[in-house]
């Protein structure tokens, strides 16, 4: 039952994330998290890491993903969904809106 649920929260999350063109990612075979590519929106809004950008996205956006860099992965972010379904809803609007906050209309490559 609680595989079905975490597929189910995979799938949401991925969907809402992917989106938006600027944040590439695939979708896992077998975890709870996300490790969506967020080099180009890095480029475009300014960001010199993904701590940085953690660090910003938690300061405004109150959203907590784990810097690319802690997996040796830079341009990348962790996000998990070991949470609640309106927890992702929730994070996931909140981390979009603070994308078009700071970086341009443009689809980034």
């Amino acid at each position: 039952m609680m595989l079905d649920e975490y597929r189910r929260r995979r799938d949401c999350l991925h969907e809402w994330l992917t989106a938006d063109p600027r944040i590439r990612c695939s979708k896992p075979a077998g975890a709870f998290y996300l490790f969506p590519d967020v080099s180009g929106i890095l480029r475009a809004g300014g960001f010199t890491s993904t701590q940085q950008f953690a660090e910003v996205l938690l300061d405004e956006a109150r959203v907590a993903v784990t810097p690319g860099e802690a997996f040796g992965a830079p341009g990348f972010v962790r996000l998990s969904y070991a949470t609640s379904m309106e927890n992702l809803r929730e994070g996931s609007r909140r981390l979009l809106q603070f994308i078009e906050a700071r970086v341009s209309h443009s689809v980034i490559r």
